[in-house]
């Protein structure tokens, strides 16, 4: 509207002057003055309005597939299936703000074209109608060029930011384990991967940049022709008099707007390609997060008691598969029980099953068939070997899974103190140590034992414990192990260290191809002294 304002006034400005009317001429610029007083203001509003609703999206849509990421651990389901979908973070993180920030922009600019295309072609049509349909064949060459020119856009965008990601990740995971590297000396193996990611990266990004050249060369080309069509066409008319100069401007004017607004697909053809391939990209994490699966395939069935009493583990006819196709039977029809405050280890060759099936119990694996009865997710504690420290201070990963809002820092430094760590709490930041920090400086022991820390804080039914005590040396583990006695919980322990027999009163030894066997600590003890001395 505030255009079609403009283009009254300049009709009549370049009228009052080819009249030489000078009284007309100053109402006209008082008139003009206004109008550019009052447009910034609107246009300016109009940018913040659409600014703030791209990111009130962009906080619903995060919001929602924050939700169904995290719901029924599909963000796990996820990272077993990788291929399927590559980096949901960066999906989540930049795909989203790029999808909102521009889908709210290719709106407000195809409704502003919309109506300067009705407004505008009306005053183009009044004013000389054999220029609109010039215009509007000219227009539908040009869009049909470009889309044809520009169809690879569309795929080279999505695989571009494939590839892009694909860098970042990799230079993540250098950061996150810096001390590793450094320890294998392994810059030059890692700086060559960088690289080659890298490179990847760019040779894509090149021929984005060929094909983006090609279609700028036709578009430039589209808009600066069009300036020479109206001169052509209205120019006799003017000659021979049957146009005015203010009409001539408005013609200039509307013919301006019309072709931006029918050109639309032609000026952001690069944008809406790059545009197209983020949608896919989210369509694609979408439709990920909301499939279940085949509803037919063969489940392990798990059965949470939510009862505070509840404290067991019971296996029953279990058998547990790998995940991807073909499965591979890990354990076959393996029925067990371990009774409230029972110990059983689970020993086996490396590879073979034992973590896998750790994982069943937890309810991360599915693949498989039979029951599984165990005490709730929030009476379950699971400790792997490589402990997880979130972002938090180092309260909060002493606290952490438990949402618990009555935990003082009296009890988690007492917690801190059970595990043997209580000079933590007076080193650098105390509780208020960051996350960041914590990997870097915590000994692998170290951060084993704040991971039994959450035990005392958690108070879980259940505990799973996947080599949780392979970097401690034998007094902290035997203080570790008698910590877990004194909470009272069941305990399930993966490992093959000999020292873990005598914390526990079963084993479970996994034998390979689905075969299992359950037997005494002492059985396994002369198991393992014959193999010893043969």
């Amino acid at each position: 509207m505030y255009a079609v304002v403009l283009s009254a006034i300049q009709k009549f400005f370049w009228n009052v002057l080819s009249s030489k009317d000078a009284a007309s001429f100053g109402r006209l610029v008082a008139m003009y003055g206004a109008a550019v007083l009052v447009g910034p203001v609107v246009l300016a509003l109009f940018q913040w309005a659409k600014e703030r609703l791209a990111l009130m999206w962009r906080r619903a849509l995060t919001e929602h597939l924050l939700a169904a990421y995290f719901e029924d651990r599909r963000y796990y389901a996820l990272s077993v299936n990788a291929n399927e979908i590559d980096n949901p973070d960066q999906r989540i993180a930049e795909d989203v703000r790029n999808f909102t920030s521009r889908a709210v922009r290719f709106f407000t600019i195809a409704g502003v074209a919309f109506f300067d295309v009705i407004v505008f072609a009306v005053i183009l049509y009044r004013v000389y109608a054999p220029l609109l349909y010039i215009l509007l064949a000219y227009s539908a060459a040009g869009t049909v060029m470009i889309a044809f020119a520009g169809a690879r856009l569309l795929p080279l965008n999505r695989e571009q930011a494939v590839r892009e990601a694909n860098f970042r990740f990799g230079l993540v995971r250098v950061r996150e384990a810096t001390e590793s590297v450094a320890f294998y000396a392994g810059e030059d193996a890692e700086r060559s991967e960088l690289q080659r990611r890298f490179a990847s990266a760019f040779r894509n990004n090149l021929r984005l940049l060929a094909l983006q050249r090609n279609v700028g060369f036709l578009s430039a080309s589209f808009r600066y022709w069009a300036q020479l069509v109206p001169t052509v066409v209205v120019a006799p008319q003017y000659f021979a008099g049957s146009l005015r100069l203010g009409s001539i401007s408005q013609v200039y004017f509307s013919f301006n707007h019309v072709l931006n607004s029918l050109g639309l697909f032609v000026a952001e053809f690069s944008a809406l390609a790059e545009f197209g391939a983020g949608v896919r990209r989210l369509k694609g994490l979408a439709d990920s997060l909301a499939d279940r699966g085949d509803p037919g395939r063969r489940k392990i069935l798990t059965e949470l008691d939510k009862s505070d009493e509840a404290q067991s583990l019971r296996l029953t006819h279990l058998t547990v598969e790998t995940p991807s196709a073909p499965p591979r039977v890990l354990v076959d029809n393996l029925s067990l029980h371990v009774p409230a405050g029972g110990r059983l280890v689970v020993v086996g060759r490396s590879g073979i099953g034992k973590s896998s099936l750790m994982r069943a119990v937890c309810g991360l694996w599915d693949s498989g068939s039979g029951a599984i009865e165990r005490p709730s997710a929030s009476n379950t504690l699971f400790l792997p070997q490589r402990p997880f420290l979130m972002l938090g201070s180092l309260r909060e990963n002493v606290i952490y899974p438990s949402t618990r809002g009555d935990v003082t820092d009296a009890d988690v430094e007492d917690a801190l103190r059970r595990v043997n760590l209580g000079y933590l709490i007076h080193r650098d930041a105390g509780l208020d140590a960051p996350g960041e920090t914590l990997t870097r400086r915590l000994s692998l022991g170290e951060q084993q034992r704040l991971a039994f820390a959450r035990i005392v804080i958690s108070r879980p039914k259940l505990v799973v414990l996947d080599e949780s005590s392979s970097a401690l040396d034998l007094d902290n583990e035997a203080d570790m192990y008698r910590l877990i006695d004194e909470m009272g919980a069941t305990c399930i322990s993966v490992g093959n260290r000999p020292t873990l027999l005598e914390f526990h009163d079963q084993v479970l030894r996994i034998q390979g191809n689905g075969e299992w066997e359950v037997e005494t600590p002492e059985k396994t003890r002369e198991r393992l002294n014959k193999s010893l001395h043969s």
